[in-house]
């Protein structure tokens, strides 16, 4: 039990430094970064996917400093449908912001390490998209 705690907390530390060790982007480059987990959904027996769906979400940094974009998840995006949750863990700052189809979520989050979380609040949702970003 006890190596398995170790083995999680290695294997978040791991996910959590990926981002800063990967990132070569500067202030001045819009850099599109794909979530690490992308969010897992079920549909009805009339729908299209089986066993699960699978939205792609994507964090866009570096337009503007301190601020991350969140475009709708592709291929399935659904209209005022999705919520993405945030915290800067360099500030302490949090929100939570809506994607519609046509309008990303715009979150001024300020610079440093941001964790998000895109969710819908469906009943169907398996596993919720889950993303860590270095933002200038």
């Amino acid at each position: 039990m006890f190596e398995s705690a170790i083995a999680t907390a290695l294997t978040l530390a791991a996910l959590a430094a990926a981002p800063l060790a990967m990132s070569t982007a500067t202030a001045s480059a819009t850099t599109t970064m794909p979530f690490q987990i992308p969010r897992v959904w079920g549909i009805n027996i009339y729908g299209l996917c089986e066993p699960a769906c699978v939205d792609y979400p994507v964090a866009v940094v570096g337009e503007t400093d301190g601020v991350v974009t969140f475009p709708a998840p592709r291929p399935f995006a659904v209209p005022g449908a999705y919520a993405v949750h945030w915290k800067n863990i360099s500030t302490g700052a949090a929100g939570t912001s809506a994607i519609d189809t046509f309008h990303p979520a715009v979150a001024r989050t300020g610079p440093g390490v941001v964790t998000a979380t895109v969710t819908t609040g469906d009943s169907l949702e398996y596993l919720s998209a889950r993303g860590i970003f270095l933002v200038p």
